[in-house]
C-alpha cells in the first residue's frame, strides 16, 4: 500500500490536523499512546497545527457559538446513503447543481472549528496541500467541494468511523460507530449533539440553505437521523456487491494508508471490507422502513449511470423536492462534462466471488444481483 511522497499532502489525507487538541488527546489516551514511529511526521504535523490552530479555535468559540447554538435548521436535511464505490459522489454532485441546496465542504469537514471565522488563513492552507484528485478514482478535489461530515463530525468529539483510519489497530472499535452496536446510550446521546451542532454551524454558513449530506456510515443510522430529523429525506443508492468489493479494495489500498498513526497490523484489507459492509446492511434492512414513505427513494446505480437525468428528476418528484425546472439546466451541463469519466473495470476471483456470494448474500439476494462469471 503505498503513501504520498509529497509530505504537504499529508496536511488533508491526514485530516485530524483540524481536531483540537482536547479532541486529540482524548483519541491518544483512547489508543493508549500507541503510535508507529515510522508516522512521526505525521504526528508531528498534527500537533504543530493543533496548536497553531488553537487561538483561532478559541476566536470561533467566542464569537459564533451562541449564534449557531440559536440556528433554526428549518428545512430537513437530505441524506444520501449508501456504501462507498456506490456512486454516491456522483450523485451527490448532481444534486448541488442545484443552488437551493448547500452541503458539508472539504474545508468545513477537515477544519470544523475555524471554517467561519478563519477561512481566509485555514482555506489557503488546506489549498495549497490539497491534491487536484481523489486517489482511489481520479475525482476531482477542491476545498469548496463535498466533503462527507464524518470526518468534521469525528474532529469536534473522538467518535467516529473514520478514527479507525488513523488507528487501523482499533479499526473494528471505531466500526462499531457504523450502527452503534453496543456503544453506550451516553456515547450515542453525545454524536447527536455534535452531529446537530455540526449541521446547525453549516446551515449558519449557508444563511439557511437545506443541506445535501453525503456520508456513507449515515446508511446503518437512520434510527438515529429520524430521532433529530424526523422530516428528512433519504436517498439509498446501491451496486452490484461483487463490483462494490472490488472497487473497495482498490478504495483502501490507495487512499487508506496516508491516515495511517499505527503500523497496522495486517496488509489485507479484505476482512475490514466483508465486516463493515455487513454491519451497515443488517442494520439498514432493519431500520428502512421506519423512514416515511414519500421521504425515500432507492436508486440501482447501473440504472443511475444509464441515465443519470431521469434518475435526478425522479429524485425530485418522489421526494417532493421543488426547483427542479429551475436546477435542470445546470444539471444536464454537469452531466455534460462528466461523459469522459470512465469507471474503472474489475477482475473477480475465484475465491473472492464464493466469498462475497456467502457473506453479502443478503443484499445480493435483495436487490437481484447475479454471480459473475
Amino acid at each position: 500500500m503505498t503513501e504520498p511522497k509529497d509530505l504537504s499532502m499529508i496536511a488533508t489525507e491526514q485530516t485530524l490536523t483540524g481536531t483540537s487538541m482536547l479532541n486529540w488527546l482524548r483519541l491518544l489516551w483512547e489508543n493508549k499512546f500507541k503510535l508507529s514511529f515510522k508516522y512521526l511526521h505525521k504526528i508531528l504535523l498534527i500537533n504543530i497545527m493543533i496548536i497553531f490552530s488553537t487561538p483561532f479555535i478559541w476566536f470561533e468559540r467566542l464569537f459564533f457559538t451562541r449564534r449557531i447554538k440559536k440556528t433554526e435548521i428549518k428545512h430537513p436535511p437530505i441524506f444520501i446513503l449508501g456504501h462507498w464505490r456506490s456512486g454516491t459522489t456522483y450523485l451527490h454532485m448532481l444534486l448541488i447543481q442545484d443552488k437551493q441546496f448547500s452541503f458539508c465542504s472539504n474545508l468545513q469537514s477537515f477544519m470544523p472549528f475555524v471554517f467561519l471565522g478563519s477561512t481566509w488563513l485555514f482555506g489557503r492552507i488546506v489549498a495549497d496541500a490539497m491534491p487536484e484528485k481523489r486517489r482511489q478514482d481520479n475525482f476531482v478535489l477542491g476545498i469548496d467541494l463535498p466533503s462527507e461530515e464524518e470526518f468534521g463530525v469525528g474532529n469536534l468529539y473522538p467518535i467516529g468511523f473514520y478514527h479507525g483510519l488513523s488507528f487501523p489497530n482499533k479499526r473494528m472499535y471505531y466500526a462499531r460507530y457504523i450502527n452503534f452496536e453496543d456503544v453506550p446510550e451516553k456515547k450515542v446521546n453525545k454524536w447527536k449533539q455534535t452531529y446537530q451542532f455540526f449541521l446547525k454551524k453549516l446551515t449558519y454558513a449557508s444563511k439557511g440553505k437545506q443541506l445535501v449530506l453525503k456520508n456513507p456510515p449515515n446508511t446503518s443510522r437512520i434510527k438515529e437521523l429520524l430521532d433529530m430529523f424526523p422530516d428528512a429525506k433519504f436517498i439509498h443508492i446501491y451496486r452490484n456487491p461483487y463490483e462494490v468489493f472490488n472497487s473497495t479494495v482498490k478504495m483502501y489500498t490507495s487512499l487508506v494508508p496516508p491516515f495511517f498513526l499505527q503500523r497496522p497490523d495486517t496488509d489485507s484489507p479484505n476482512e475490514v471490507i466483508f465486516d463493515v459492509y455487513e454491519m451497515m446492511h443488517k442494520k439498514f434492512f432493519a431500520e428502512k422502513h421506519l423512514i416515511p414513505k414519500n421521504n425515500f427513494i432507492e436508486i440501482r446505480y447501473e440504472d443511475f449511470l444509464q441515465d443519470p437525468f431521469k434518475t435526478i428528476e425522479s429524485i425530485y418528484s418522489k421526494l417532493s423536492l421543488p426547483g427542479f425546472a429551475e436546477a435542470k439546466d445546470g444539471i444536464k451541463a454537469y452531466i455534460s462534462e462528466q461523459k469522459s469519466y470512465k469507471t474503472n473495470k474489475h477482475k473477480f476471483s475465484r475465491e473472492i466471488i464464493d466469498e462475497v456470494s456467502k457473506r453479502w448474500d443478503l443484499t445480493i439476494k435483495a436487490w437481484g444481483y447475479s454471480r459473475p462469471e
